[in-house]
């Protein structure tokens, strides 16, 4: 956007025709020479007690509480033999911890401490430190004896195997539980000469003055280098999510004849760096741009 020379599309609408030659109705799975047997297999659904700690401010204090029950409860064929939970740290798929087996009831609510976490990887609870990420996921045994793992160690354990147990993308679905080890959260490092990371929209860096509006508000002026628009963040001290609600930055942006910029979206808070990545969805009354990486920094 930044060069208002560039050709972009703003509603892409396709319609594909699939013409289909020489097919006949004999079709499906027992018509197709060694097609693979689709086994069945459980998928949790994790919710976390909002009640509770989300992140891990002060590690001695910490109190995680969730909840894991079963994706599809009512199916006989995915029911679980039992359940057991497993701990990834720092994304390390080598080294992965029993935090509680033999589950046998859906839904169970499942408490953690920092003593936890730390007693699983035998560590000193002051030794979690802003950076450190505990991932949580379960893992079933079927009556057969079958397990379905949360993590698999692939590539030497770079990457877990998220077709286990992990299936993400459907309505409600919640397949883990992170919880991040951060800094204190000081709004007022926030505030003053700031600059934003605009590779998607913008296309560029540019600079933007932040000031506070009540207590967990930033208000972001400067927005697409232009003077006056402004963007609102609001800032969720429990969880260290930065969330933009849909709004109209700009009723009449300067670039061609568009009207009514709108941005919306969410993110995480880096109180170490004083930095907030968020995922931003931008548009228009004549349509959408899409959505791409926005970040403030100093």
């Amino acid at each position: 956007m930044k060069n208002i020379f560039k050709t972009f599309t703003l509603i892409a609408v396709s319609l594909p025709l699939v013409f289909l030659q020489g097919c006949s109705k004999e079709y499906g799975p027992d018509k197709i020479p060694n097609f693979p047997k689709m086994d069945v297999a459980p998928v949790p659904k994790f919710t976390v007690d909002a009640s509770a700690d989300l992140v891990i401010q002060q590690p001695e204090n910490f109190k995680g509480k969730f909840t894991l029950d079963l994706y599809f409860p009512e199916d006989a064929r995915t029911l679980p033999k039992s359940a057991d939970i497993s701990v990834a740290k720092n994304r390390d798929y080598t080294n992965i911890k029993k935090l509680k087996s033999g589950i046998t009831s859906f839904p169970v609510t499942i408490e953690i401490t920092g003593a936890d976490l730390a007693s699983l990887f035998g560590i000193e609870v002051a030794d979690i430190v802003p950076g450190n990420r505990f991932e949580i996921r379960a893992d079933f045994t079927m009556e057969d004896g079958t397990v379905i793992p949360g993590f698999v160690d692939l590539n030497n354990g770079e990457t877990a195997n998220t077709a286990s147990s992990d299936i993400n993308g459907w309505p409600d679905s919640k397949t883990n539980v992170v919880y991040n080890a951060v800094c204190p959260l000081e709004i007022e490092a926030f505030l003053g000469d700031k600059t934003v990371d605009d590779p998607f929209f913008w296309e560029g860096s540019y600079p933007v003055t932040v000031t506070l509006e009540g207590e967990d508000v930033l208000v972001v002026t400067g927005i697409n280098e232009t003077p006056g628009v402004s963007m609102k963040i609001k800032i969720d001290f429990k969880s260290f999510i930065a969330t933009v609600t849909k709004r109209v930055l700009d009723p009449a942006p300067w670039f061609f004849s568009y009207t009514n910029l709108y941005a919306e979206g969410s993110g995480n808070v880096d109180a170490c760096n004083g930095v907030i990545t968020m995922d931003l969805k931008w548009g228009v009354d004549q349509g959408g741009f899409g959505n791409g990486t926005f970040i403030l920094k100093p």
